[in-house]
């Protein structure tokens, strides 16, 4: 596992082996990340966000965001991105809107 001095990884996040986690990014509290992920620079993964083994999280993406919804319940679901997988720059993906519910990736299950 190779966390760049820079980054701001919470102590309760759980990462997995072979992690390599770049500068800037910051990693909240209630993630999983899985085996051989890549997370870039300025990438932001949320708390409530789970991911799978390789997947690769390019430069300022964030991941796990409260859901952009109006009528946003005071409690909301989860991330939940299988194994894999490539999140380009500069995307965002939100958390589920309802408590007990995930938004998930077509491999969600690895």
């Amino acid at each position: 596992m190779a966390i760049h001095p820079l980054a701001l990884v919470h102590p309760s996040a759980e990462l997995g082996r072979d992690v390599d986690v770049g500068p800037f990014v910051i990693i909240e509290p209630q993630v999983r990340i899985g085996d051989r992920c890549r997370i870039d620079s300025f990438a932001v993964i949320k708390q409530g966000t789970a991911l799978g083994s390789d997947n690769h999280v390019f430069e300022r993406a964030t991941v796990g965001g409260l859901p952009q919804h109006i009528h946003m319940p005071p409690r909301v679901g989860q991330l939940a991105i299988g194994c894999g997988n490539t999140i380009r720059e500069g995307v965002t993906i939100h958390r589920a809107l309802h408590e007990g519910h995930s938004t998930t990736s077509a491999t969600a299950t690895c």
